[in-house]
């Protein structure tokens, strides 16, 4: 299993943790303080990914938010307010559905 974090945006991820049988992956971002977990790495990659654009990525190609589906199914919009240097300084989460 290889998941490549962005070196830009490791410093806001403050523990990923993998499970015993390497089912279950969960990444903390610290500027967010919220745990976000996982069961496939492909989705982690996009996830990790998706913050490295959101934070740090040029521009154009930001969407000013990123969605996180929880264990349930419910999926977390978290709408990015204000960035500085990478770090997520203010948002507002919502479900979208």
């Amino acid at each position: 299993m290889a998941i490549v974090i962005d070196t830009r945006i490791k410093k806001y991820i403050k523990g990923c943790l993998i499970g015993e049988n390497e089912d279950v992956i969960s990444i903390h971002l610290e500027d967010v303080g919220d745990t976000f977990h996982f069961d496939d790495e492909l989705v982690v990659q996009n996830f990790l990914n998706t913050q490295a654009i959101e934070r740090v990525g040029d521009k154009e190609l930001r969407k000013g938010f990123f969605d996180y589906t929880d264990a349930e199914g419910e999926i977390h919009r978290y709408h990015i307010k204000n960035v500085y240097r990478g770090r997520i300084t203010d948002y507002e989460e919502e479900i979208v559905a």
